[in-house]
């Protein structure tokens, strides 16, 4: 548990592994304390006939959400939830960052359903079973089977806040190695809602990643985690950041500005040129800069694409000289930098888009 308080304009902190009481006096006569914040569950009074904070009258015990033992008071003290992330990190969107919330929001409609990660009073055995499944083999392309249980996983433990979770998510998000990337972007989005600033570092790099949700999902954590916005300038992001970490909490760790390969050496050119900042700007462009104004329709390009072998295997046992409706689709909007709305292509197509065809078949 980290412990942050504010005495007068000065910032301290004291950081444990696990602060589990207070001494009788500990924060007795601080006439200067105005806030303390506790990062963890709250900790034992060491003898409530000694107050903790004797003579301490102007501050109050802020807590972050999710966490357990916490009352309207506690040691004399008021007490208030201090959200992770800044209330009106909205209004700082500009309004391409605004349009990709819209979208995104829509297009997984169904993963970011509140009501799957109603825990009532299981929030232990919810938080458990999440942690298990991320703990396991991250599962390849959930292909038609959405929403996946390990995606559930990702969104059900940011839900809660679980502060188990964010090592876990930030794994998923930043591994450096070519997967698909639909994890990875859940995590990403995942990180925001947590609000561990702790992941800040891990989300820059982020920003020029070659899949388009990984990116434009890094630039609203960042947001969120922060309270600035640079959109998608790393370096502004990675200077300000380290200029700034000792505000943001207790032994955050630096930002390494070394710029990272996100095709990892593959030798593959169609993912090298994904990786190339102009190309990224046209194709958010594309998917964003000629959107119309509702979240349903992103942008349209108009142009011929053909859709290159080889073509994926998501769907188990499938041939490799055919492809699914939906999966060429998937395919093609990969080639030009969209993305693909699964929840809007299963109510207008299914059960068309699970057909198969063969692209090269002319007839």
């Amino acid at each position: 548990m980290r412990v942050v308080f504010t005495l007068g304009n000065t910032r301290a902190a004291y950081s444990s592994a696990s602060v589990q009481k207070l001494g009788s006096g500990a924060f007795s006569f601080c006439v200067g304390l105005t806030r303390l914040l506790f990062e963890g569950d709250a900790p034992r009074l060491y003898d409530p006939s000694l107050p903790a904070f004797e003579g301490t009258k102007n501050a109050t015990v802020y807590y972050r959400t999710g966490t357990k033992g916490w009352g309207k008071t506690f040691g004399g003290l008021p007490t208030a939830v201090l959200d992770a992330q800044p209330p009106n990190w909205q209004s700082l969107l500009d309004a391409t960052q605004k349009k990709y919330v819209a979208w995104d929001e829509k297009a997984h409609v169904s993963d970011y359903d509140p009501k799957q990660y109603e825990v009532g009073g299981k929030r232990d055995e919810f938080e458990a079973e999440w942690l298990k499944l991320l703990e396991g083999e991250e599962p390849g392309n959930p292909g038609h089977n959405r929403p996946h249980p390990y995606d559930q996983a990702i969104y059900g433990l940011a839900t809660i806040k679980s502060a188990k979770a964010a090592p876990l998510l930030v794994k998923i998000a930043a591994e450096r190695v070519v997967k698909d990337n639909a994890h990875r972007h859940y995590a990403v989005k995942a990180l925001g809602i947590l609000g561990d600033k702790a992941a800040i570092p891990a989300l820059i790099p982020l920003l020029y990643h070659y899949n388009f949700n990984t990116r434009w999902n890094a630039q609203i954590a960042l947001v969120q985690l922060t309270g600035q916005n640079f959109g998608r300038d790393a370096e502004a992001w990675g200077k300000w950041y380290n200029a700034n970490r000792q505000h943001l909490g207790a032994n955050l760790p630096a930002f390494d500005p070394t710029p990272v390969d996100w095709s990892c050496g593959s030798a593959d050119q169609k993912l090298k040129s994904w990786c190339d900042p102009k190309v990224q700007i046209e194709a958010d462009e594309k998917m964003l800069g000629r959107s119309s104004t509702t979240a349903q329709s992103p942008g349209r390009v108009h142009a011929a694409v053909t859709l290159t072998k080889p073509y994926p295997t998501a769907d188990k046992g499938a041939a490799t000289d055919k492809i699914s409706v939906q999966y060429a689709v998937l395919e093609l909007g990969k080639q030009v930098g969209l993305g693909y709305m699964w929840d809007e292509s299963f109510k207008n197509t299914d059960p068309i888009c699970r057909e198969w065809v063969c692209p090269e078949n002319q007839e």
